[in-house]
């Protein structure tokens, strides 16, 4: 709100915020989200995107705004939380890399950010073209499911197949808690309260920032996933700094 009252002050053309494909609602396998999808905010991430999106409707005055609601980001040495720790689990052998508490052909959009770039650069340069309060879904229009990915960087690391359980909640939520106040261990990154949205599926349909900014992403995460093991092999020390990650004691 402060920032918007501060560039009210200058001759401002274009506020661009960065909000999240996760305050839709979930949607089965085979369909898809778009921007007139239901918003339906689970967990405090995005109930914060939508709150502020209400914000700068309300006092964007007579700038245009464009609400860019992303998908998950990645590039090619990885630098997406998820599938960072979804890697780390594999080749570090962890048991747990084998257990899942959701369905395992559900899955989540991606974006590389290359592509990402490049749709935050149209929207500027197509700025007087676009709507005055301008929404837009940028991602990849193909979801790989979870068990894709973990079959994917399975074979990428050893050339074989990945066997994922399905278990309970309640008992994943459980192991979690315990993984996370072991003493010393510096806490999990798999947390109780991310059980309940385990099962949660997005398939988005992109054609609004096809026909709008002329924008198709040119990577797909499936793709993208050699490239990141291929890092990761080169250079284990470096992709768990440049990760965020802390190795286990054998590594």
């Amino acid at each position: 709100r402060r920032l918007l009252e501060g560039v009210k002050k200058f001759d401002t053309e274009q506020f661009l915020f960065s909000s999240t494909e996760l305050i839709y609602a979930p949607c089965a396998v085979g369909q898809t989200i778009n921007e007139n999808s239901p918003i339906y905010p689970k967990w405090d991430y995005p109930k914060s995107k939508v709150i502020t999106e209400k914000l700068i409707h309300e006092n964007r005055g007579n700038i245009k705004t464009v609400i860019m609601r992303i998908v998950g980001c990645y590039d090619n040495e990885c630098h997406s939380i998820p599938i960072a720790n979804q890697i780390q689990r594999i080749y570090e052998k962890q048991l747990i890399a084998h257990l899942f508490p959701g369905n395992i052909t559900h899955g989540s959009s991606y974006v590389h950010l290359d592509d990402l770039s490049e749709a935050i650069w149209l929207a500027v340069q197509k700025r007087k073209q676009l709507t005055d309060e301008f929404k837009v879904l940028i991602g990849e229009d193909k979801t790989l499911s979870y068990e894709d990915m973990q079959n994917q960087i399975s074979e990428l690391i050893d050339g074989r197949a990945f066997k994922t359980y399905q278990i309970p909640k309640w008992f994943a939520k459980m192991g979690a808690w315990i993984l996370d106040h072991i003493p010393f261990a510096g806490g999990s990154f798999i947390k109780p309260w991310m059980m309940d949205i385990a099962d949660d599926n997005y398939e988005i349909d992109i054609t609004l920032a096809k026909q709008t900014l002329g924008w198709t992403p040119k990577w797909f995460v499936g793709n993208a996933l050699p490239l990141m093991i291929q890092n990761l092999k080169k250079n284990p020390a470096y992709w768990f700094q440049t990760n965020d990650l802390k190795p286990s004691r054998d590594l």
